[in-house]
């Protein structure tokens, strides 16, 4: 798993640069999942760049929007064991 952003003192998980390279050398490391700032859906966000770079290099990584560190913690929360 990978995941990527700047946390705010309120938990808002903010935009950083590089998205794209970042999605790829994740990919090639085998993760599964990416946890991406999602910028409560605006457009270009630094999710829907991950989303759209990860289905051009045609991964099956899994990239998963994420606005606040408690939503990333809870979907973490929320996965099975290996």
């Amino acid at each position: 798993m990978q995941e990527t952003g700047t946390i705010s003192a309120d938990g808002t998980v903010g935009r950083i640069g590089g998205i794209e390279q970042k999605i790829v050398a994740a990919d090639k490391a085998g993760a599964e999942i990416f946890l991406a700032p999602n910028e409560n859906g605006a457009a270009g966000s630094n999710y829907s760049e991950a989303a759209k770079t990860a289905e051009e290099i045609g991964t099956d990584m899994k990239i998963i929007p994420i606005n606040t560190f408690e939503e990333a913690v809870d979907y973490l929360e929320g996965l099975d064991p290996k």
